[in-house]
C-alpha cells in the first residue's frame, strides 16, 4: 500500500463531505507552515515517515493509521523490528480517546498494535472484530458489536476495498458524499490504491 495515495484519498473524501482540511507532511507541504490555518473544525491529514517519527517527543494525534510493514530504509533502522518499532511511535502520546487503525491482514503489523487508544483494524480477508471489512460484496464497519453496511463493493471504483471508518458511517448525506468521492477519485488525478487522520498514514 503506497502511503502518499492513501493519505490524498482520504482528504479527498474528507474534503468532498464537507469538511475542512489540510493535506500536508511528506505529500510536499510541511506541517509547521500549516499551523496558522488549522482551527478547532480543521481535519489535517499527515503523511509520516519513519524518520520523522522516530523524532517525535509531544506529538499526538486524533487518529493513527499504520498502513503495512514491509522491509524498507533499512540502511537506517537495520532491522524490520527497529523499523516497525519507529513506525509505531505514532501511538505513542495517544490517548484512552484517541483512534488507532491498522492492517488486519498484514501479519508484521499486528503485534504492533497499541494498547491505549481506541483499537479498530481493516480487512479484505477476514472478519474484523472492530473496524471494516469485506464481507461478499458489502463494505462493513463493525463497532461495538454492531454492524453496518456502509458501501457496496461496486461503489467503489477499484477492485480492493478501502477503509471506511466511524464518520463515514454517520448521515446518509455523508455516507453518499464517500460513495461519490471514491468514484470521482479516478478523475482527479489521485491513483488508485491497493486498499486505505490529525490521521496520519504511516506505511512503507
Amino acid at each position: 500500500m503506497e502511503k502518499t495515495t492513501t493519505t490524498s484519498l482520504v482528504e479527498h473524501i474528507l474534503r468532498s463531505a464537507s469538511f475542512p482540511t489540510i493535506l500536508a507532511g511528506n505529500i510536499g507541504t510541511p506541517l509547521i507552515s500549516c499551523v496558522e490555518r488549522m482551527t478547532h473544525d480543521t481535519v489535517t491529514v499527515v503523511e509520516l515517515s519513519s524518520f520523522q517519527l522516530e523524532l517525535i517527543q509531544e506529538f499526538r494525534t486524533d487518529i493513527s493509521v499504520f498502513l503495512n510493514l514491509t522491509p524498507d530504509h533499512l540502511d537506517r533502522h537495520h532491522t524490520v523490528e527497529l523499523y516497525g518499532k519507529a513506525k509505531a511511535r505514532i501511538f505513542e502520546n495517544q490517548r484512552e480517546e484517541d483512534f488507532a487503525i491498522l492492517n488486519a491482514d498484514d501479519p508484521a503489523t499486528t503485534p504492533l498494535a497499541p494498547t491505549r487508544p481506541r483499537l479498530y483494524w481493516f480487512s479484505r480477508k477476514q472478519r474484523a472484530a472492530q473496524g471494516a471489512f469485506l464481507r461478499g460484496d458489502d463494505i462493513v464497519f463493525r463497532n461495538d458489536g454492531s454492524e453496518e453496511i456502509v458501501l457496496r463493493r461496486d461503489d467503489v471504483p477499484f477492485a480492493r476495498s478501502p477503509q471506511p471508518r466511524e464518520c463515514s458511517g454517520g448521515s446518509p448525506r455523508r455516507r453518499e458524499s464517500l460513495a461519490r468521492a471514491l468514484k470521482r477519485s479516478q478523475k482527479v488525478s489521485v491513483p488508485l490504491p491497493e486498499s486505505s487522520i490529525a490521521w496520519n498514514s504511516s506505511a512503507k
